[in-house]
């Protein structure tokens, strides 16, 4: 007799209870951020230092991560799970020094 209680098995709670943004790391957000504000992956890359194949990289880990086919897709994701905010995109932007 369930008593009114909903039991859920181990994985499918697991899988309610996940928030896809969180598994984004700190750096996955930036070039994220940075590649909704328009920047191209070569000027990304040389603002964070490190190659424009990696900046891809992050990118596609963050569109398998959330989900999404495409930057547009991503960032809309990123505005409803709260990651980021329209205040950060329309911030002028600037480079970091």
């Amino acid at each position: 007799m369930s008593s009114g209680r909903l039991f859920l098995d181990l994985e499918a709670s697991d899988l309610v209870a996940s928030d896809p943004v969180e598994d984004l790391s700190q750096r996955e957000r930036e070039v994220l951020l940075m590649a909704s504000k328009g920047l191209s992956s070569k000027e990304i890359a040389s603002r964070l230092i490190i190659s424009d194949r990696t900046v891809q990289a992050h990118l596609a880990s963050v569109y398998q991560k959330l989900g999404a086919r495409n930057k547009t897709e991503a960032l809309l994701l990123g505005l409803k799970h709260g990651f980021m905010t329209l205040d950060q995109l329309l911030a002028p932007d600037q480079e970091e020094g």
